[in-house]
């Protein structure tokens, strides 16, 4: 299998390393973590399993060993169970004759083409071969000078039934609740930097009880001014769909957390973990509505949020095509579409505290 990018390549001379016999395990297995790279990156947060160790080197068939099946470590598959939504691999069992696919293993790689290669990456399979009594070899796919995977390997494939495949379970990409209650697992909020200090993280906004929510000292000479959004709010919502994240604090020194993605410019992307989602009434709905209908103003706090809301407002049954993304702490800030930050007033965001809580 292989992905076309573009051009050509220029591939290094040098001969070409020898490869050695291919260490003799147990068994094989599919979702060794080295393995995984072949289609996705590794994922360099994740813990060791002592169930999944590492898998051999790939290396030639030695000598003795006797294969009898096939096992390929196929695309990754999406499996979905009780616990929520997996990441997985599809492991194909392939039978037949394996005459034609053990000599397609044993030839040799061929020298670095000193020429021009076609810049296509490949996504090659990890291959196991395994004998009658389980034990199993990672099999090396030989190569050809612009470092592609020989032909006759991937014929002697073809050939080969495939006897039977299993979808088998890796990562947990969306907890069941995040599913049910329609979040993504993690949600990336970008917050602005770069705009002119001017509101106090402390500065207290009253905005329930009949008042409208207008700061009670205007950090700035002119108040906030009601202006109509891009898209208007009805007035009459049925709720809002919440889903409730949480960003891991940086660590005392650390230079930047694995929650954190800096980029050129004025944004700083701040990734929440899933820990809740639901639906909020239609009263705390509008006042949520309320405050996002004033005019954007500067920000003053620089302070990191650790715990936001990401809401969707629901009009007639039907989800609305606009988020609001609200902080329950840090600078207590409430942001439309990812752009432009408003004040959160103390008693909406006490009110949101509560209604989204575990």
């Amino acid at each position: 299998m292989s992905v076309l990018l573009s051009g050509c390549a220029g591939a290094p001379g040098g001969n070409a390393q020898a490869v050695g016999p291919a260490r003799i395990v147990e068994g094989y297995d599919c979702l060794a973590p080295n393995l995984a790279g072949w289609a996705l990156p590794p994922d360099s947060t994740s813990t060791p399993d002592p169930q999944h160790p590492d898998a051999p080197e790939a290396g030639r068939v030695p000598a003795g060993f006797t294969p009898v099946k096939v096992v390929r470590c196929e695309l990754m598959a999406s499996i979905e169970d009780a616990e929520g939504r997996w990441s997985g691999v599809t492991e194909a069992t392939l039978t037949g004759d394996l005459a034609p696919l053990l000599a397609a293993l044993s030839e040799p790689d061929d020298e670095k083409w000193l020429g021009p290669c076609t810049a296509d990456m490949e996504l090659v399979p990890p291959l196991w071969l395994v004998d009658a009594t389980g034990a199993a070899i990672h099999a090396h796919y030989p190569r050809d000078g612009c470092a592609k995977t020989k032909p006759a390997a991937r014929d002697a494939l073809a050939g080969l039934t495939v006897r039977e495949t299993t979808a088998m379970k890796q990562t947990l990409v969306e907890p069941r609740a995040a599913l049910d209650s329609g979040c993504r697992a993690e949600w990336t909020a970008p917050f602005d930097e770069e705009r002119l200090l001017s509101i106090s993280s402390t500065d207290s906004f009253p905005g329930i009880g009949g008042k409208s929510p207008v700061p009670s000292t205007p950090p700035t000479s002119t108040p906030p001014t009601k202006t109509p959004p891009t898209s208007t709010l009805p007035t009459d919502l049925d709720g809002m769909r919440w889903c409730r994240y949480a960003v891991e604090p940086d660590p005392s020194g650390a230079p930047e957390s694995s929650g954190t993605a800096a980029m050129t410019g004025a944004i700083t992307l701040r990734t929440g973990q899933f820990v809740a989602g639901g639906t909020l009434d239609p009263a705390t709905a509008q006042l949520v509505a309320g405050v996002a209908a004033f005019e954007p103003v500067p920000r003053s706090c620089d302070a990191t949020a650790t715990m936001f809301l990401v809401l969707v407002p629901i009009h007639g049954g039907h989800e609305l095509e606009m988020t609001f993304t609200a902080e329950l702490d840090g600078c207590e800030l409430l942001s439309r579409d990812g752009s432009g930050t408003r004040p959160l007033p103390d008693d909406v965001r006490e009110l949101l505290t509560a209604q989204t809580a575990l």
